[in-house]
């Protein structure tokens, strides 16, 4: 455990069909760019729900 903020999102799935995420960190006390960077990945690049 680092103390630092991290944040991850789903980028696509493998040709298998195993989903891959991507994580972003940042320095200590700063949550808020990670989750508006995700936010807007989120928002241009919705993933489709699993079906489970």
């Amino acid at each position: 455990m680092t103390g630092t903020p991290a944040i991850t999102i789903p980028a696509g799935l493998t040709p298998t069909g195993l989903p891959i995420g991507i994580q972003f960190t940042s320095t200590q006390g700063n949550e808020h760019p990670l989750l508006e960077l995700a936010y807007l990945i989120e928002a241009e690049h919705p993933f489709p729900r699993l079906n489970g």
